[in-house]
């Protein structure tokens, strides 16, 4: 039996080529690993909490550099290999972007950046769920985009 083909609960790591794939094949640190994990299943998982865990681990990255100066632990991955990976969780652009900047940061300012554009993710994902929870503010009720997974 071949380890990617089962998963413990829940099926947001069944692609072709599953994120710790991706950790190997790049040789992340850990703390890449774990940002490109909460990047690559926020929408198959657990949305905005996701991102905000991709910031947090960012976050702690940064105080590393800045004040044990850790260093970039990535092997850089061709487009090709890149492509596939998005492809394959059927991840957008943003998601790319997001991914090479956590896997090809060289600096502090390359992590204060993707700090930002998670915090801007976030700031998205707040202006979506607004009329959801205003909805259910008012009625106490799902409003008509809650989709029951149970």
């Amino acid at each position: 039996m071949n380890a990617n083909d089962t998963q413990v609960a829940g099926n947001h790591y069944q692609s072709t080529y599953q994120h710790w794939d991706l950790v190997h094949d790049a040789k992340l640190g850990y703390f890449e690993g774990q940002i490109t994990k909460y990047i690559t299943r926020h929408r198959s998982k657990n949305g905005v909490e996701d991102i905000m865990k991709a910031r947090h681990y960012t976050l702690k990255l940064l105080d590393l550099v800045r004040k044990h100066d850790y260093k970039p632990k990535w092997y850089p991955l061709s487009l090709p290999a890149w492509n596939t990976y998005v492809a394959a969780n059927k991840l957008g652009v943003l998601e790319h972007v997001l991914l090479m900047s956590a896997c090809g940061w060289t600096c502090p300012q390359d992590l204060e950046m993707l700090f930002e554009r998670l915090t801007m993710l976030v700031r998205e994902y707040d202006r979506a769920t607004a009329p959801e929870i205003e909805h259910m503010r008012d009625t106490g009720e799902p409003g008509p985009a809650y989709v029951n997974q149970g």
